[in-house]
């Protein structure tokens, strides 16, 4: 353990505990795993005290609100402290908001959004693999281009669950078909928006609606969102936060929620961002 005694704080590192006198610490940007039963110290031991510690951005998931009641007032000090906490359980004020659409008046992003959100469909049932990507694939053909649609038009995340409720494909359409007026032009994102939402439109009348019905299982997770936390219009962007600062942004799910499925996912063009690539990322859920 000689290489990693410290006498202090040790940038870029995370505190382990103490052996005798010296300080443990990891080496710079390595992974810590801590596997431990309920009420063992994972919190108050490790989490705690290195989120007060860190002089960095810092990315923080959990299912109960005290690391945001412990460590924010410090944290507040060096910078600003984003919490996003979509289902109110912190029954916090200041809490920040996200929408789907950020960044998909490009189609290219559309498409990436489209796909994180078809990633969630569950497998299950007598479907086969095969049937479960067919779905998921198909799902995406119509989702990215009303993410678009909304994006690209001022629209919101509640027009395109309203299309989606309604079965409406005309409605998007002509949204971006006025996009592409009055010299459109083949490879340009509305012509693929448009050929996306036609391949859909074409299908058989029964298999036209399992598409419509597997994209409404996505949304209904934006649906019971309460307190704001899922936000018509584009919220809080990585972009957006200080590089430099003591920065959290702690994102809070309720028990049996499963924190370890959030993911933090930046625009294409925020992924150099620190608060992305930051590897700091804490989770407790005990």
């Amino acid at each position: 353990l000689r290489p990693l005694r410290v006498r202090g704080g040790a940038p870029g590192s995370l505190i382990l505990g103490r052996r005798g006198a010296h300080l443990i610490a990891t080496q710079p940007e390595t992974s810590v795993l801590v596997i431990g039963p309920t009420r063992s110290g994972k919190t108050s031991g490790l989490v705690v005290p290195n989120l007060l510690e860190w002089r960095g951005p810092a990315v923080v998931t959990s299912t109960k609100s005290e690391l945001v009641d412990i460590t924010a007032a410090h944290r507040a000090r060096g910078g600003e402290v984003c919490v996003y906490d979509p289902t109110a359980e912190t029954g916090r004020p200041d809490t920040v908001s996200w929408s789907p659409l950020a960044g998909c008046e490009n189609l290219d992003t559309a498409w990436t959004v489209a796909a994180w959100l078809c990633a969630g469909l569950q497998q299950g049932g007598a479907r086969t693999d095969n049937d479960w990507a067919h779905w998921a694939e198909s799902g995406k053909l119509l989702i990215a281009p009303l993410l678009y649609a909304a994006a690209a038009s001022q629209r919101s995340i509640v027009d395109v669950r309203d299309w989606i409720h309604r079965f409406d494909l005309d409605t998007p359409a002509a949204l971006i078909e006025s996009l592409a007026a009055p010299h459109p032009v083949p490879d340009a994102d509305p012509a693929r928006a448009l050929a996306m939402l036609a391949s859909i439109d074409q299908r058989p009348e029964k298999e036209r609606g399992t598409v419509f019905s597997t994209v409404m299982r996505h949304l209904q997770r934006l649906q019971r969102a309460r307190g704001g936390g899922v936000r018509a219009h584009v919220g809080v962007r990585p972009r957006s936060l200080p590089a430099g600062a003591r920065h959290p942004v702690p994102l809070h799910a309720p028990p049996g929620a499963g924190a370890d499925r959030l993911a933090v996912r930046g625009h294409p063009h925020d992924r150099g961002h620190p608060c992305v690539r930051a590897g700091r990322a804490a989770r407790t859920d005990g």
